[in-house]
């Protein structure tokens, strides 16, 4: 059996990065290893075969120690070696002496101990340190006590007694009332507790119909007289909040009412403000040397205090 060892691949034929091959079968294997034996060209053997070129140079240590007889045979796809050693005697008497020392400590803790001892190396991890260290844990548990019986209640001192608030009930009752619950000390002066008063019935019109001694006209009736005075003094409710509206609009307009003359007020102030400043104006220019002359003056404020065209508002420039 001949192999290509020294043999160069030109770079055109090399499949490109990152291509996925699925497992290939003792067939491919034994076809690709053929092939290479006929055409010494491991590339072309690939290509034929359907595999990569990876696949010939992982195959070929064990068909040189095996044959093509290897090529039917697979090794387990396992790990080889983990990343944690599997932990040792002398590693779980270390774990189980620390922890009987600080029976407190948390899993973390004792792990990150351990491995501080072996120069920072992890030997254990705290996963595997609740497994060790859990059985002995609920080993060493104290049981929670059991609940002690109550108390025995005694008088503070002798000739003393405990007042017991007891409830008397007779043992039979024909009266159709019923029974208030009354104390011992009551019972013994005879004093009679008040009868609470029955809770009241709520009533509706048509109860009117559930009256079997009245006929049907009567039940109408019954039952119109009961509804027209109910609404009569309750009031029906789509009038009330028609007053409400009718409130709430009202003093919406008044609102709106003093709003308004707020706003003539001002305007009025306004005008006012402006009208005076005419003379004021004039005057403070005819005092002044070199001033200019009343009349321009004059119009040259009321040009400053024209309405705006657009706003209607008076504005100042």
């Amino acid at each position: 059996m001949r192999y290509n060892h020294g043999m160069e691949i030109h770079p055109a034929v090399q499949p490109g990065p990152h291509v996925h091959f699925r497992p290939t079968t003792s067939g491919q294997r034994r076809l690709l290893f053929n092939t290479v034996e006929e055409m010494d060209n491991v590339s072309g053997a690939a290509r034929r075969a359907h595999t990569g070129r990876g696949t010939y140079y992982y195959w070929r240590p064990r068909v040189e120690a095996g044959g093509l007889a290897a090529l039917d045979t697979e090794r387990s796809r396992a790990p080889h070696c983990t990343r944690i050693a599997p932990v040792s005697d002398a590693l779980k008497h270390e774990v189980l002496e620390y922890y009987q020392q600080h029976p407190e400590a948390g899993y973390r803790t004792v792990a990150n101990d351990i491995n501080k001892a072996h120069d920072w190396q992890k030997v254990i991890s705290h996963s595997k340190v609740g497994d060790l260290v859990r059985p002995r844990r609920v080993a060493n548990a104290v049981p929670a006590p059991a609940s002690a019986p109550p108390p025995v209640v005694h008088a503070p001192q002798p000739n003393e007694t405990v007042n017991i608030d007891l409830c008397v009930v007779p043992l039979t009752h024909t009266d159709p009332t019923d029974w208030v619950s009354v104390s011992v000390n009551e019972a013994a002066a005879g004093v009679l507790a008040e009868t609470p008063s029955p809770a009241p019935v709520a009533e509706w019109p048509g109860q009117a119909f559930a009256n079997p001694t009245l006929s049907y006209a009567e039940q109408m009736q019954t039952y119109v007289e009961k509804r027209t005075a109910k609404r009569l003094s309750k009031g029906q409710r789509k009038h009330q909040r028609r007053e409400k509206q009718a409130a709430r609009a009202e003093l919406n307009a008044q609102g709106d009412e003093l709003r308004l003359a707020h706003r003539r007020r001002r305007s009025a102030r306004r005008l006012e403000d402006q009208a005076w400043q005419v003379p004021s104006q004039a005057h403070r220019a005819a005092e002044q040397p070199g001033g200019t002359c009343p009349q321009r003056s004059e119009h040259n404020v009321a040009r400053s205090s024209a309405p705006n065209r657009r706003t209607g508002r008076l504005t100042r420039r």
